[in-house]
């Protein structure tokens, strides 16, 4: 998890929160901000070398919260959530607006889908809210 939140958002694949240490096959990454908290939006990265899945496919990004833990990388509301074609430098960031920016969820995270499932890799994920 600490490659997702270490403030490095321009980081190598190898260097990415990954399918082999947090974002497995349709995996996720996130965080308890510590007390509930109310998302505007979230930004998350890819890495530099291989974007966020290494193969260029349609990649989904879709953030969830929840009070409580998750039990899988679904298992909470839908925030918000963008669809695009990954490229091999993600590292800009990719934007995800929230619709409900009132409701308050005690966790937060990124769930990414892409449709192979197997190098996905998430550089650094940023969350823009308040208590």
């Amino acid at each position: 998890i600490a490659a997702a939140f270490d403030g490095n958002t321009n980081q190598a694949h190898a260097a990415c929160a990954s399918k082999n240490n947090v974002v497995a096959q349709n995996g996720y990454v996130g965080k308890t901000p510590g007390g509930a908290w109310a998302l505007d939006y979230a930004v998350v990265y890819g890495s530099n070398s291989l974007g966020f899945c290494g193969t260029n496919p349609s990649a989904t990004l879709t953030i969830y919260g929840k009070n409580g833990v998750p039990a899988s990388g679904t298992d909470g509301t839908v925030l918000g959530s963008i669809t695009f074609t990954d490229t091999a430098n993600e590292s800009a960031g990719r934007t995800v607006t929230i619709a409900d920016k009132y409701t308050t969820y005690t966790s937060l995270w990124v769930h990414l889908t892409q449709p192979d499932n197997t190098d996905n890799r998430i550089a650094e994920l940023q969350l823009y809210g308040w208590t």
